[in-house]
């Protein structure tokens, strides 16, 4: 439905703006690079890709906390000095290495 909409709406001249999370638990490179690939195939206006966040109160949060995902600092470094968002959560693992074998985010 979510294709039928976007390539519609483009074709009437709406703008289109893409958000995706990245990052959630089960996440692997294979289901990332489908994300990446959905946003490629429609008339997207702009794209935005934010990594998963695990905002206290949420159950993503509970979960980080209890399989002990939250980096050190946990809450406290979500934003870096100069505001932009960090990763807060570090998931155990090669799927955890980006390409250069950095962590995404």
């Amino acid at each position: 439905k979510v294709s039928r909409f976007t390539h519609l709406a483009a074709g009437m001249g709406f703008d289109i703006h893409g958000c995706f999370t990245l990052g959630m638990p089960g996440e692997t490179s294979a289901s990332l690079k489908k994300t990446v690939d959905f946003a490629l195939e429609h008339p997207l206006t702009s794209a935005q890709f934010s990594a998963a966040m695990p905002f206290p109160g949420t159950s993503y949060y509970d979960h980080c906390e209890v399989e002990g995902l939250l980096e050190e600092g946990g809450w406290e470094n979500y934003l870096s000095p100069d505001g932009e968002q960090q990763a807060i959560v570090s998931y155990p693992g090669p799927e955890a290495q980006g390409p250069r074998g950095d962590r995404p985010g």
